[in-house]
């Protein structure tokens, strides 16, 4: 039986001087996908945009691009979304393929692979290549390790051993940084874990969205 989120998700900007003109480009509206359905989406902008568009991009995510062009000192985007989401059946860590096998694949023609996959097996200019980010994973996947459970290890591993400081890190610190000094937030951790699985010549890409969590007893969620 599917649940039903309803998900309010605002941003408010506050400038230090009023800003003449302004371009923006926000990706708030969930994705339809096999398991979640989108049945109410709206996006409110104060001040309200000159102009703006919506398209699809490459990887199937809905942009919003505006405009204002006038004076403003503070810009809040408040997006609005209901949406059903379907349970998944319970992944089989243990059958899936050997790492390696996977590997292999992924570095020749993947034929057998889903479109739009080997894509995420190659660097990029925020996800280099980095030795030092495969010594780190290695001890998760010993030779013939299932390629999900090599994951999870990896994961846990970087439970274990990193510290969420959001003091520690900025948005251009580098990943050798993160590495080194185990500390930083949500998305240098995303990113040290997609780094490490793409050295082993792994796929595996970024993914935002949200979590259901349990408050503090008396905190509201």
């Amino acid at each position: 039986m599917a649940a039903t989120y309803q998900v309010e998700h605002t941003t408010r900007y506050v400038y230090a001087s009023p800003v003449a003109a302004s371009q923006h480009v926000c990706y708030l509206r969930p994705r339809e996908l096999p398991y979640q359905y989108v049945h109410h989406h709206q996006l409110h902008i104060e001040p309200s945009p000159a102009s703006g568009s919506r398209r699809v991009d490459a990887f199937g995510n809905h942009v919003h691009q505006f405009q204002i062009l006038r004076p403003h000192s503070t810009l809040v985007v408040s997006a609005e979304s209901q949406v059903d989401v379907c349970p998944r059946g319970e992944i089989d860590v243990e059958h899936s393929p050997r790492w390696e096998a996977v590997a292999r694949e992924l570095s020749g023609r993947p034929v057998s692979m889903p479109a739009g996959v080997a894509e995420f097996a190659h660097p990029s200019a925020y996800l280099p290549f980095s030795e030092a980010m495969g010594r780190f994973a290695r001890p998760s996947f010993p030779s013939g390790e299932p390629v999900l459970k090599g994951a999870i290890a990896l994961i846990r591993q970087m439970h274990a051993q990193f510290t969420f400081d959001s003091s520690a890190t900025t948005v251009t610190t580098p990943l050798s940084r993160v590495l080194e000094d185990r500390r930083g937030v949500c998305q240098d951790f995303a990113h040290v874990a997609i780094s490490c699985l793409r050295a082993l010549g792994l796929a595996a890409r970024y993914v935002s969205g949200y979590l259901l969590t349990d408050p503090p007893p008396g905190q509201p969620r």
